[in-house]
């Protein structure tokens, strides 16, 4: 039996707040959450344009952030 949860965050970009990907995921990571599942890491590329092909990789913490991070740059 497997279980699986979702959770979707919605940030208003146009907003005069200033949300960082790199803040949000220390606020999480101090919430108990963890980024990896059995040293695997798993998210979205860049220009996905919703195929959702998630990729599976075994990357550091500091591989996963910039990714995100570049990806935070091209939503603005």
């Amino acid at each position: 039996m497997s279980k699986s949860a979702t959770i979707t965050i919605l940030l208003d970009l146009n907003s005069n707040d200033k949300f960082e990907i790199k803040s949000i995921i220390k606020d999480l990571k101090k919430a108990g959450w963890v980024l990896y599942n059995n040293g695997i890491a798993a998210y979205l590329p860049q220009g996905d344009n919703g195929d959702y092909n998630w990729i599976d990789k075994a990357i550091s913490e500091e591989e996963l952030i910039d990714i995100l991070v570049e990806k935070e740059i091209i939503m603005k």
